[in-house]
Parts: structure tokens; sequence; C-alpha cells
């Protein structure tokens, strides 16, 4: 995609803790996170809901090594954020404005889809 587009923002949404996941699902969506170089990602921990199919599932992911897999992911997403935005740095874009506060302008660029 930034091949053909480099100004192209990609995101991504990631479910951890599914039934069945295993330490090497995780460590595999940890190298992709570091080699897809995503603007930004979203982790979300799954939660049983009753009467749903996933619920019934065997290889439930006991809540807590659930929540320090997603805290892992989120720090190594969190970092290579970071790199992307530095590289943002000096660049005019433009941005929708949320917020000022204290005469600072708190805004989002289309990387941050600000239309959601």
């Amino acid at each position: 995609i930034r091949r053909a587009d480099p100004e192209a923002a990609l995101r991504s949404s990631f479910i951890v803790g599914f039934p069945g996941e295993t330490d090497d699902d995780v460590d595999e969506l940890a190298e992709f996170l570091e080699d897809a170089g995503l603007d930004w990602a979203g982790f979300f921990p799954y939660s049983a809901e009753e009467g749903t199919p996933a619920a019934s599932l065997p290889e439930q992911v006991p809540a807590d090594v659930a929540a320090e897999r997603l805290r892992s992911l989120q720090t190594i997403q969190e970092e290579v954020t970071a790199d992307r935005n530095a590289a943002m740095v000096g660049r005019q874009i433009e941005v929708v404005v949320d917020q000022v506060e204290d005469g600072t302008a708190v805004a989002r660029s289309y990387r941050e889809a600000p239309e959601i």
C-alpha cells in the first residue's frame, strides 16, 4: 500500500486473548506489528459473552494472561507509533483541532482518523 501511496495511513484493531490463542500467536502478531509499521492500532481484550459461540470454545485464555499480552502488544505499537509520529515532525499537514488548552492545540490528522 505504501509503495502505491507513501502517505497512506495504516490502522488496525486486534482482539487479544481469544480462545485458543497461544504464545506463538502473540509472538507472530508482535513481529507483524514491528514489521508493518502501522500508524495506529487498537487492542481489545476478548471477553466471553454468555450465549455466544466463542464463550463455549475450549482453551479460554485466562484474563490475567490476556491482559499481559495486551500490555505487551500495546507497548510495541506505542514505539512504532512514536517512530511514525517522529517522521512527521517538521511537515505541514491538515488537521482537525479537538481542543485548545492553555494555548496549546490538540489536533488529529488523517492518520488518526478524525472522522471516527
